[in-house]
């Protein structure tokens, strides 16, 4: 007599977490920029991994569990930031996006004082 083992089925779920929150980009005072690179900070959900900053997490820091800055060289003219926050499953949210415009130009014209 021959006795068969019992078969073990075994089954996986994933249980997909909600994408985090779109991250919140803190504003500048213009949109108008003398300097290259810029620091870009703000907020971002608590089940954020990770902040991509034009798909690239390079010079990214993870301040706390709420907080980002990032290091970002800017061209000469408009520039679109596109900020995505990245969660522990691979989902990410909808961008946040800032258009800055690097202006180095010097002014021209005179400088006139009253004495």
């Amino acid at each position: 007599m021959v006795l068969e083992r019992p078969k073990l089925l075994i089954t996986y779920r994933t249980i997909a977490s909600a994408p985090p929150e779109t991250p919140e980009i803190a504003p500048f005072d213009s949109p108008y920029i003398n300097r290259s690179p810029v620091i870009l900070s703000g907020k971002m959900s608590d089940n954020t991994t990770a902040i991509l900053v034009n798909g690239s997490a390079e010079g990214v820091t993870l301040i706390s569990f709420t907080f980002w800055e990032a290091r970002v060289a800017l061209q000469p003219g408009l520039n679109t930031i596109s900020v995505v926050a990245r969660g522990q499953d691979g989902q990410e949210s909808a961008p946040a996006t800032v258009n800055l415009v690097l202006d180095q130009t010097s002014p021209t014209g005179e400088v006139i004082t009253n004495e």
